[in-house]
């Protein structure tokens, strides 16, 4: 295996969805005033055990590998995580976590367009999972977040290096990311979502 391969890999999964979620949900819990070791401990759970759960048991089984190649499995593992990200959003929207609900809520979106999306093709979640909070942060935030987007170079290099992805792949989980964050953003900002 060579250098650059194992690099890929090695970027593969620190840009994995869960590890990016639990560091921005952490951060967002910490901007909303929110932050203690409940809610960390809630944060890891509904946006980095749970929604992966069944990829690492079925991974186990040898049923399936951690990044699930194969795109006739993804259904069962979206449905999965959209169901850990409506229970995150419900509890942090009791709790009065207005913008850690909402946060979670666009993975809500966001994953059911890529559930969608995989029933024909292949996004990018690495891509997606980078491109889609990043968004959330910068329209909730502010613009100084963009630089994250930065992001996206060395987690694209990887997905197209270990040849998970084509170029397309990788834009169109980008695309799905920012898109559909946007919308539930402004969506929920219409709704007055963010007001107690």
């Amino acid at each position: 295996m060579s250098l650059g391969v194992r690099v890929a890999g090695v970027l593969s999964h620190a840009t994995s969805t869960p590890i990016y979620a639990v560091l921005l949900g952490t951060y967002v819990l910490y901007v909303d005033g929110s932050l203690s070791p409940s809610g960390v401990a809630a944060v890891v759970a509904f946006l980095g055990i749970l929604p992966i759960a069944g990829i690492v048991i079925d991974t186990v089984r040898g049923m399936t590998d951690l990044f699930v190649s194969s795109r006739r499995l993804r259904p069962k593992y979206f449905t999965y995580a959209i169901a850990s990200y409506i229970a995150g959003s419900t509890y942090f929207k009791y709790l009065g976590s207005l913008l850690e609900a909402g946060f979670i809520l666009t993975y809500v979106v966001v994953t059911a367009a890529m559930l969608a999306a995989s029933l024909r093709l292949k996004p990018s979640v690495h891509a997606c999972g980078v491109a889609g909070p990043t968004t959330y942060l910068v329209l909730a935030l502010g613009p100084h977040h963009a630089l994250l987007y930065l992001l996206l170079i060395p987690t694209a290099y990887a997905r197209l290096a270990l040849k998970a992805h084509k170029p397309y792949e990788v834009a169109l989980g980008v695309a799905i990311g920012v898109v559909f964050t946007a919308i539930t953003y402004v969506g929920l900002e219409l709704l007055d979502f963010y007001t107690p």
